[in-house]
């Protein structure tokens, strides 16, 4: 592809897989509700037609991170997209900021938008109504009830003032929507084990539990799509991702709980049985994994681009072969002391996350003693508060900030440095770490007005439960209770991220987590 701009025998290139994957085909649109519109389609062309069409691509680095975003929602057993060349050109077309407007045809109480989730209309969004002939003044909004490849079914909402009505349009008026707010889907599918599995009945009390708990976890039949498979064998339940993903050995074997055997339950605690302890064991670990899922598509859905201006986000890794114990043939890689390190300072030879992996377009693959800094720097006229909250590949969820006082950054204060250390073994206990794609999530909000204390969401950490292998802060409130709904469970199944200017957003890197080579 020949970018605008493109210097002579410049090329833009991308590609669905590296040359020793295989590309996926997957029935999308992926998200809720989307049922009649399914069908097979290649991620890499249904996720470049979607990027697109977006209205959010200004170069051809835009389009691969969007491309990326759709991979992500398949985890880390999805291939990995190639992309060489002229990346930064700029995308034909590409660059503008208008809002994207389609028309609407009435109903009665439901109206169909002549657009889809191709376009980036999901479940939960919203939708601002305005007549053609003045599209810039919305008079009235809706909600995207269910969404197929090219159109979406609304039903009126009250938003901001408006009444749930058209009466403000003309009977022959032509009406046309735009996304206000962009739709997050708020419901993790579990499916139950398959009938020849056997599971224990403190499986089935388990997951029934669950389902009367109406907490965004919905339970499904074998065999249905889901975003969690469940297996049991050798005493354990599987927690088996949707890419299917199913290895009982190695050091990366699928996540699992035990269920039955000496290890059941672990120690008694008083009043309560060992069964009750399972119970209680799996039901934690499957809303931590569904928290997890639902954090990182609320990430997704939110634009990045929103504190763009006011905040600078720069990564940097400096990788670290730590120093042997003293034995040349371990027998695990990762089983060795990590090198001195400061915290605190960033090292001259550290590299910039934009020069691995094509700038940054696929997931790096960090190893045992690895350093990740990240410099904060707040470029715009107001305190911007952050959270940062570090995700692993099982649902662990850590806020890496600092504790108690929340972190703040004021417009004239220096860079802020944070850094993270790789581990994939633990040092005191010497048991293998969790492997596979993990994220560090910058949830950032613009101060207005005087604020005593940083707006700090550390409240929404969460270890991993034991047993498997693997102060709330102010903000901007639409933000906040979408955080809450997503990692607390929500009775509906979707709901919109919100919108506007200078107020929030959450940026997100990823990487995978792997062995030294010597080992993989």
């Amino acid at each position: 592809v020949r970018g605008a701009g493109a210097a002579d025998g410049g090329y833009v290139a991308f590609f669905a897989a590296y040359p020793d994957q295989v590309a996926r085909e997957e029935n999308l649109p992926k998200s809720i509700g989307a049922k009649a519109g399914k069908a097979p389609h290649g991620l890499l062309t249904f996720y470049l037609a979607q990027a697109m069409r977006s209205g959010r691509v200004s170069t051809f680095r835009d389009l691969a991170h969007l491309v990326l975003a759709g991979y992500g929602q398949f985890g880390t057993e999805a291939p990995t997209p190639m992309f060489e060349g002229d990346l930064g050109t700029r995308f034909p077309g590409g660059g503008d900021t208008a809002v994207r407007r389609f028309p609407i045809r009435r109903g009665g109480a439901v109206l169909t938008l002549d657009a889809g989730v191709v376009d980036g209309v999901t479940p939960g969004a919203l939708i601002a109504l305005a007549d053609a002939a003045d599209p810039a003044r919305p008079r009235a909004y809706a909600r995207v009830l269910d969404a197929t490849v090219a159109s979406a079914s609304l039903v009126l909402t009250p938003h901001d003032g408006k009444e749930a009505s058209l009466a403000g349009f003309s009977a022959n008026a032509l009406v046309v929507g735009s996304v206000a707010e962009a739709g997050v889907d708020l419901a993790f599918k579990v499916a139950r084990p398959a009938q020849g599995d056997a599971a224990p009945a403190i499986v089935t009390a388990a997951l029934e539990a669950l389902a009367q708990a109406k907490q965004g976890i919905t339970i499904v039949e074998p065999g249905n799509s889901a975003d969690l498979y469940l297996r049991f064998a050798s005493g354990r339940l599987w927690l088996v991702p949707e890419t299917g993903r199913f290895e009982m050995q190695g050091r990366s074997p699928t996540p699992s709980l035990y269920v039955d055997g000496p290890d059941q339950a672990g120690k008694s605690d008083a009043g309560k049985s060992d069964a009750g302890k399972t119970q209680g064991l799996i039901e934690a670990q499957l809303r931590a994994l569904a928290k997890a899922q639902m954090l990182i598509r609320v990430a997704g859905a939110m634009n990045a681009q929103v504190l763009a201006a006011t905040l600078n986000i720069e990564a940097f890794v400096l990788n670290d072969a730590g120093t042997s114990q003293g034995s040349a043939a371990l027998e695990e890689a990762d089983q060795r002391n990590c090198g001195a390190w400061d915290a605190a300072k960033l090292p001259a030879n550290a590299v910039p996350f934009a020069d691995l992996a094509n700038a940054g377009l696929t997931a790096a693959a960090f190893e045992q003693c690895d350093q990740l800094y990240f410099r904060l720097t707040n470029t715009g006229t107001k305190p911007v508060d952050i959270t940062p909250l570090y995700i692993n590949s099982v649902g662990g969820i850590t806020y890496v900030g600092p504790r108690g006082t929340g972190l703040r950054l004021d417009p004239k204060d220096p860079p802020r440095l944070l850094s993270i250390r790789i581990r994939t073994r633990d040092k005191a206990s010497n048991r293998p770490q969790v492997l596979g794609q993990e994220r560090l999530l910058f949830i950032a909000v613009e101060v207005d007005g005087r604020q005593a204390f940083a707006s700090n969401f550390d409240y929404l950490e969460q270890a991993v439960p034991d047993g498997g292998n693997a102060n709330r802060g102010g903000g901007a409130a639409p933000l906040r209770a979408l955080l809450e709904a997503a990692a607390f469970g929500a009775t509906t199944r979707s709901a919109s991220a919100p919108a506007g200017t200078g107020m929030a957003g959450i940026a997100e890197f990823r990487w995978n987590t792997i062995l030294p080579d010597r080992v993989r």
